[in-house]
This record gives C-alpha cells, sequence and structure tokens, in this order.
C-alpha cells in the first residue's frame, strides 16, 4: 500500500462457488456501481496479460478466507462468466505462469498471509479503489472506509477562522501517515459522510443519483458538493456544539444536501425558490402537512435545503456557508432576528434561550441570514411563518404521540440522533425519545430509560451485574457497562435483521439487540422499541463475548510467532518455491474445504442431546458438535450425564505441530470431568463461559506451547478482557484429539501474572 503498511499475500486456489463479489455498500470492498462493460470483457475476452504479472492491486484478486473480496470483484465477477474460451485461456496462463493445473471450477487468488482487523481491511480496500472508481458513490464509501477509525477519535470542536483553515485541520486530524501529506478533499468528503444518518437519503447514493442529474450542468453539480465536502467542520462542529443541543441536524443532513442539489437543478434563481416553496407550504393545510412525522421532517428538509442553496449562488459558496455556520454568528443572529438570546425575555413566556433553539428556528435564521438590512421580503416573510406553524404542529406532535405514559418525556430533539439518544437519556435517568434509530426495513426505534426490569437502565443493570460477577470492582464494572450501550448505535446501523422462536432481533458481529413491537400487548406507534442487548449465544451472560475480543486483532492460533509485524507484499513469488508449496497449499485448503462441508447443522436442543447420547467415546467415528451447537445447556448435559463430545475439527496445520497422528482429521474434544474440575476449582467460571472455551482459545491474544509432566504437547491460551484475564488450557492425546484440560480467570494484566511467567518459562523451555 505504501512504504509504512505493506501486507504479505500467500496464493489460495479456491473454489469459485466460495467466492462473494459485491457491487453494494454492505461487501468488504463497498461498491454502488457495477461496471457491467468490464465484466463482460474479463468473461468474453479474457486477457492474462492485463492481470498476471501487473503487482500491487491489478494482479490476482485479492480475498479474505471467507470468500469476501478486498481488491478485484469485477475480474472475479468475470472470472465467474467465464466463457468456455475465456476459461481455456485463463488455465493455459496459470500453467505458464504458476505451473499449477487448475480444476474447472477453480481459481487461483491471493490471501492476506495473517488476520486482518477491520481497519486494515478496509483501508485495504479502499487503498485497491484508488485512481478507479466507477462513481461518486464509490469513492465516498472507500474515503469513509478509510478513514473511519480516525472520524471515531476526532475531536468535537475544531477551531478555525476560516474555511481554508477549517478543511486543513479536518484533514490532519484523520491523516494516518504523518510523513505524507495530508489529502484534504478526501478526508473532509469522508467526515461529511460520517455525520450523515445511514437512512432513507444515503448521502453516500445520492452523490450517484445527482452526478447523473446534472449530467448537462456538471460545474452546478461541483458547486453544490464542493460547498458540503468544505463544510464537513462545520457541520461537525454544529452537530456537537452544546449552544444549540436541540438542533440535532445530522439526522437533516443528508435530506438537506439531497434538497439543496434538487434546489439548484430546478430554479434559476433564489426568488424563483423561495416563491415556489412559500407557495406550497404557506398555503398547506396543517392538518394534512402533519399527519405523519416523516413528512414533517421531509418538509422542513426540504426548506432548510433551500436555504442553504441559496450560499452555492453567491461567488464563494463555501466561505459564505462557513461564515453561516459559525456559532458565533448564528447568536448573533438569532439575537438580531429574535428568535432566541443568552437569556429568556422575563416579559415573553414564549421567548427562547440559545440552547432551547431546534431545527424550526435554525432554518428560520437560515432564511434570513445574509440578506440585505431592513429587507422586506413578503414571499419570505410567509415562508418564515410557514415555518412556524410547522414547529407548532410538530411540538403538538410530540405532546399527542400515544406511547406508554410510564416512559415519560419525549426529548424529540435527539429524534434520528442515536448516540445523543443514548447520551441524554444516561445524563436524566428518565423519559426516552421516540424514532432515536431507524433502520430500513423496520423503520424508527424507540429508545426508553426504563427500570431495573426494561429499557436502558435494565440493560445498564444486567451488564454491571455480569461484570461484578466477574471479578471486576463497581467501578470498572459501571465503566464497562457504559462502554456495552454505547456500541448500540453501530449495531443498530450495521447490523442485519433476524427473527427466532418470534423474537425480533439486530445482529452484529456478536452482538444482539433486542427490539419489541408492542407494550404489554399493545402496538407501538413507532412500531419498535430496544428491550435487550445479548452477546454471541442466545442465552450467553458470559463477559468473554465482550466486543473487545474480535477476530483479527489477534493471531490465528496455530502461529508460533510474536504479534506480527508486515513485512515486503509478495505479488510474484519465483515459481519454483511456488510449485514447491503448491502441493501443501493444496491440500491445507481441500482440508478446511471439507471441513466446512462437513460442518453440523444448527441443531435444537433435544436433536443435540440425541447426538451427545449416540456419540462414540473416541475415535473418527465421533460426530461432530459443532461451534454453533456448543451451548451452556449442552455443557451442562454434558457434565451431568458423563459424557465426551467432539465440539470440532482443528486446523490441520495445527495438529501437525501438536503432533497428533492424523492431523486432517484430529478433533477438540470435551468431557465431564474438565467440566467437573473447572467449576469445582473456579467457581467465579459458569457453564457460559466453557461453552466459549474453542472461541477463547483461537481468538487469544497470545498462545503458548509447552509440555505437561507426561510429555504431552499442552496449549496454554491467553486473553486479556476488560481488566482481567482468563486462560485455556488443552493438552493433546495420544487418541488425536486436543482435549480441554482446564480454564480459570483472575484480574489484572496476564502478562505480570505468576502462571504466565511460569507457562512462558516452560514454553521456552519445551521449545
Amino acid at each position: 500500500m505504501n512504504e509504512r503498511e505493506i501486507h504479505d499475500l500467500d496464493y489460495a486456489i479456491v473454489k469459485a462457488k466460495d467466492l462473494k463479489p459485491s457491487f453494494t455498500t454492505g461487501g468488504t470492498q463497498k461498491r454502488t456501481d457495477m461496471n457491467e462493460e468490464q465484466i463482460k470483457s474479463i468473461a468474453e475476452n479474457f486477457d492474462p496479460k492485463k492481470i498476471f504479472g501487473s503487482g500491487g492491486f491489478e494482479d490476482l484478486p485479492i480475498i479474505l478466507h471467507d470468500g469476501q473480496v478486498i481488491a478485484g470483484n469485477h475480474r472475479i465477477q468475470g472470472m465467474l462468466n467465464f466463457t468456455p474460451k475465456s476459461r481455456y485461456i485463463y488455465n493455459k496462463a496459470i500453467k505458464e505462469y504458476y505451473h499449477i493445473d487448475l480444476a474447472p471450477d477453480e481459481l487461483l487468488v491471493r490471501v492476506p498471509n495473517k488476520r486482518l482487523d477491520n481497519t486494515e481491511i478496509n483501508n485495504l480496500a479502499a487503498s485497491s479503489n484508488q485512481g478507479r472508481f466507477n462513481s461518486e458513490s464509490d469513492h465516498a464509501i472507500a474515503v469513509l472506509s478509510h478513514y473511519e477509525a480516525k472520524l471515531k477519535e476526532l475531536d468535537k470542536k475544531l477551531d478555525a477562522d476560516n474555511i481554508y483553515s477549517l478543511k486543513n485541520i479536518v484533514a490532519k486530524n484523520l491523516n494516518f501517515d504523518k510523513a505524507t501529506h495530508p489529502n484534504v478533499g478526501d478526508s473532509n468528503l469522508a467526515l461529511l459522510m460520517y455525520n450523515m444518518p445511514r437512512t432513507k437519503t444515503q448521502g453516500i447514493e445520492l452523490l450517484n443519483r445527482w452526478q447523473k442529474a446534472f449530467s448537462n450542468d456538471i460545474k452546478s453539480y461541483e458547486k453544490v458538493k464542493k460547498m458540503f465536502v468544505d463544510n464537513a467542520g462545520s457541520f461537525h462542529n454544529l452537530i456537537h456544539d452544546m449552544n444549540f443541543p436541540k438542533v440535532s441536524l445530522n439526522a437533516y443532513l443528508s435530506d438537506i444536501m439531497d434538497r439543496s442539489f434538487a434546489n439548484l437543478k430546478n430554479y434559476q434563481t433564489t426568488s424563483e425558490s423561495l416563491k415556489d416553496l412559500s407557495e406550497k407550504f404557506y398555503k398547506t393545510s396543517s392538518l394534512d402537512m402533519f399527519e405523519k412525522s416523516d413528512q414533517a421532517t421531509s418538509d422542513i428538509s426540504e426548506i432548510l435545503g433551500g436555504a442553504i442553496a441559496r450560499f452555492a449562488r453567491f461567488d464563494d459558496p463555501s466561505k459564505a456557508l462557513f461564515e453561516a455556520l459559525k456559532s458565533d454568528n448564528i447568536k448573533k443572529g438569532l439575537k438580531e432576528f429574535k428568535i432566541a438570546d443568552v437569556t429568556k425575555d422575563m416579559f415573553d413566556p414564549k421567548s427562547k434561550e440559545f440552547k432551547d433553539i431546534d431545527i424550526y428556528d435554525f432554518t428560520h435564521y437560515l432564511l434570513m441570514v445574509n440578506r440585505e438590512p431592513n429587507e422586506n421580503n413578503p414571499v419570505l416573510n410567509r415562508l418564515i411563518e410557514a415555518v412556524k406553524d410547522m414547529q407548532k404542529e410538530s411540538e403538538k406532535g410530540i405532546q399527542k404521540l400515544e406511547v406508554p405514559s410510564e416512559w415519560g418525556h419525549n426529548y424529540s430533539e435527539f429524534r434520528g440522533d442515536g448516540l445523543g439518544a443514548i447520551n441524554k437519556l444516561l445524563e436524566t435517568k428518565k423519559g426516552f425519545v421516540a424514532g432515536a434509530f431507524y433502520k430500513e426495513g423496520l423503520g424508527d426505534i424507540d429508545l426508553v430509560w426504563g427500570n431495573k426490569d426494561y429499557g436502558l437502565e435494565h440493560i445498564l443493570k444486567r451488564r454491571e451485574e455480569q461484570a461484578f460477577n466477574n471479578g471486576i470492582n463497581e467501578a470498572e464494572a459501571k465503566e464497562y457497562a457504559m462502554s456495552v450501550v454505547k456500541t448500540i448505535p453501530e449495531v443498530i446501523d450495521k447490523g442485519v435483521k433476524v427473527e427466532r422462536n418470534g423474537r425480533v432481533a439486530i445482529e452484529y458481529q456478536n452482538i444482539r439487540v433486542g427490539l419489541k413491537d408492542n407494550w404489554k400487548g399493545e402496538k407501538l406507534p413507532n412500531h419498535w422499541v430496544i428491550t435487550g442487548y445479548e452477546k454471541r449465544l442466545e442465552d450467553s451472560e458470559s463477559l468473554y463475548t465482550s466486543p473487545l475480543i474480535t477476530k483479527g486483532e489477534t493471531l490465528p492460533l496455530n502461529s508460533n510467532k510474536p504479534n506480527p509485524t508486515t513485512n515486503t507484499i509478495k505479488t510474484q513469488e519465483p515459481l519454483s518455491p511456488l510449485e514447491q508449496a503448491n502441493a501443501e497449499k493444496l491440500a491445507k485448503l481441500e482440508t478446511e474445504k471439507e471441513t466446512k462441508a462437513e460442518a453440523v447443522k444448527k441443531l435444537d436442543f433435544d436433536e443435540i442431546k440425541k447426538l451427545i447420547d449416540e456419540s462414540p467415546r473416541t475415535g473418527s467415528s465421533m460426530p461432530i458438535l459443532g461451534v454453533q451447537n456448543f451451548t451452556a445447556e449442552a455443557v451442562e448435559y454434558i457434565q451431568k450425564n458423563h459424557k465426551r463430545i467432539a465440539v470440532e475439527k482443528i486446523e490441520p496445520s495445527f495438529a501437525k505441530d501438536l503432533q497428533l497422528k492424523y492431523p486432517d482429521d484430529a478433533r477438540a474434544v470435551i468431557d465431564h470431568q474438565a467440566i467437573n474440575h473447572i467449576l469445582k476449582e473456579h467457581k467465579n467460571l459458569a457453564y457460559e463461559d466453557i461453552a466459549n472455551y474453542r472461541e477463547l482459545s483461537k481468538q487469544a491474544n497470545e498462545t503458548l506451547k509447552l509440555k505437561d509432566n507426561q510429555n504431552r504437547p499442552v496449549v496454554a491460551s491467553f486473553n486479556q478482557i476488560n481488566g482481567f484475564f482468563v486462560v485455556v488450557e488443552q493438552v493433546s492425546n495420544a487418541k488425536n484429539e486436543l482435549m480441554l484440560k482446564t480454564m480459570y480467570k483472575a484480574r489484572g494484566n496476564y502478562r505480570d501474572s505468576l502462571i504466565y511467567k511460569k507457562t512462558l518459562a516452560k514454553s521456552q523451555n519445551s521449545n
């Protein structure tokens, strides 16, 4: 990627059906557009010289181990669509370049040598797209992915005297590599996209739409886009400006940009725009207008978009909008236009302080700012009256919202601002936010403070108790619980809807946010409310499945290296080493594929018990239970019924390291004696924790190999989690198995512990 960010790649032969090219915003290499001509060219007229030997991203496609594409979506899609002629040319070229004979359903790709974390994957995918985006939206997605980790750390306030300074401050703060010059355009575009809600009008996708709409007037498109991108820092400052906490601009930002493009497209002048908006909204019946809250949002966004589009007609749009969005200038305007002041007017009960203004007051301000002094514009005045009417109806609508009375006050200013809603309820410890979140396919989702039995307080209390029971002190437990609830917005944004046993939830990675569409049997007006927060397994309360344990952050279990550093990328290995390694790699790949093919389906508990009961105690005829079926209930059943079961197969290369006789069929096994020992000797562990032992061993921060007193290979896996550490010990035996020996947990850093130091010393002596 560059001199400081280099990744080793290995060649891999894979089944074509296992590859997952994506041309949507949900994939690893996020896309919104597909170049069908490029795919057709590869499929029907494959030219190996355009790919093989090119080096870098242009060479063989790069994929993750699960088949997702990091680089080469179009190449892979073209290869999946090969005509017989192109397939013949491809196979022949593979033989000539790499000395490999491929089966008809196989392709040669590259995979990262080590596990990559999400940031590394996003950066790699984004870098692969640089300079060859198929659309504006692809560019926006790529830069958002690239800068996302830095965006989360960005200061809430960016101080700048002018627009040029602000843009550079954003770029400097988001720059990963301090030795290179910051990319001002990309970093500000990423910040703009980051602050937009992922709702009905996607900020990312509307760029494509409006670029096409302005195909005959691209200068106007660029003018609006540049004005918004240049002011990404201005919007960011305003969103986080505690002088105006109720404006909640981020909930409207994508709609505002959409309406600004539309305004410039549909009207030649600001006067025409004002006249049309005034006629449309001033004469509209408030009853009709506000029957649905979505319509109210749409209407105010249209007016606000028109107000901001006015700045695009200035000589320097970016500078003009920057000045209008400065906090001090907003205060000055609010006071001048008699919208709000530092303090309330004691003689006017309807007066407002700056902190009380909402999106309607802000729209009023933007319609008025930068006008001629004492300008008397009847059209503008009517539009402002329409905005005030909207505000009144909105307030009535909020009061009339039929929600359970015990929920308390609705903090409507945080509608569409999930994290803001969480912070508000944490501050007030009462009330709710209607429509705090929005999810495509579900609609609005409410967030309620509740009490110890439901809502946000319930989630907090459960997580605190869980942490406290696992040896964490009260202060650390509260901190842990707080960090948990702050992940809810990301889960809702990136997760998928799931339904199990009549329960609806949104799942992302190892987290599930539970939802209900009723309250005590009565349907809710907003349809959904958050009711729970669970980890990994349906009934698991284990702290070990914390978001801190994530794939990609740690070494694979079979690694005997220290924490890896990245070395030179190997895009073109000399043929002779590749030929020597090819047979071994093919065998490994085929074994992994066979293991996946044999994977056990998800079973219900009766099926799990039947499989455990009928399983032989040893040998290759032992069925594989499967990690997905190895639940807390299964662990308890194994213990109480004195059973022994193979949980899953282990990786052949790791089995070889353990000197197991048949590495391609080695199993991870657990029996009732190990469970008895763990529960008796380590009372802070439970069935749920034992059910997670394989994940802990595979995702460990560090894994040491040593020999026990009987000279058997032992694997000790150390996990650091939220102020305490967990150790999993497994031992290999003559039955071609890796047996769970014990688990234990203690507070502190595992590297400072006596058990780690002793294990490390034994490990070094063994080696």
